[in-house]
């Protein structure tokens, strides 16, 4: 739950205008995105959107994991959403190993931290969900 955390907190410094692991807007974009028309960063709205999501996700993991109750939410919706959230890390983690989906980002810093780091900490993240929602059955 904390390394999801981390990650929503990441995206929320960006939505502020951080711009780490680049120096400026296109080094950023080279790093964090791979390529955008006219070389712009996501918009803040998009960086708070994720960072919310990847907090919710972090409700969702610890309600699954016995951590924390959502009284008023019915069970099967809470099961939804969890597995749900696993299907995307697992498909943006996949997502990174396919060519036809990263052909945009060839020869950008981004296209080879996302196999080195970004994919990869993707699939650990929905391995993760899948060992919690097997155990919480």
């Amino acid at each position: 739950m904390s390394l999801l955390i981390l990650i929503a907190l990441i995206h929320a410094y960006w939505g502020l205008g951080g711009r780490w692991p680049g120096t400026d807007d296109t080094s950023f974009v080279e790093h964090v995105v791979g390529r955008t028309k006219d070389m712009q960063p996501p918009p803040p709205l998009a960086c708070f959107g994720v960072s919310a999501a990847l907090v919710m996700a972090t409700s969702l993991v610890a309600t699954k994991a016995g951590l924390v109750s959502i009284a008023p939410v019915p069970l099967l919706a809470i099961d939804v959403a969890f597995w749900g959230a696993a299907c995307v890390f697992a498909l943006r983690g996949i997502a990174g190993y396919i060519p036809a989906a990263m052909a945009y980002a060839r020869d950008t810093a981004f296209h080879r931290l996302n196999r080195l780091y970004y994919s990869p900490l993707c699939l650990v993240i929905a391995v993760g969900f899948v060992q919690i929602g097997l155990a919480a059955n």
